[in-house]
């Protein structure tokens, strides 16, 4: 089994739910869940997407899995995840621009110390 496997799993059977009815909320078959499941069957970005989104997993995490079992060294995968680092810029090429401050009157905004 599979990094990404055992954790679609492990999502799945938290939310207490067969393999029939996370495909059918993933948008697969049971068997292709199950392939899935078990690493016989690899997937694509969207496909992971749905299987993850079905089950309120995190994305991110799944992501990071995928690219673990497809042999990608951690240290990589580590770098890539942190695009604040000199490391991080130099292979990918990101830069990494702050996200605005939510509005609603909480935190520092403009003009306000």
């Amino acid at each position: 089994m599979t990094k990404l496997g055992t954790y679609i799993r492990e999502l799945r059977q938290g939310k207490e739910l067969s393999t029939y009815e996370a495909g059918k909320a993933a948008g697969c078959s049971p068997t292709v869940f199950s392939l899935v499941e078990r690493g016989k069957r690899g997937v694509s970005i969207p496909m992971l997407w749905r299987l993850i989104s079905a089950l309120d997993g995190d994305f991110h995490h799944a992501l990071t899995l995928m690219v673990l079992d497809a042999g990608v060294p951690p240290e990589a995968v580590r770098t890539a995840s942190h695009p604040n680092t000199e490391r991080g810029n130099r292979n990918t090429g990101a830069r990494h621009q702050s996200a605005p401050a939510p509005s609603g009157g909480q935190g520092r905004g403009p003009g306000r110390a």
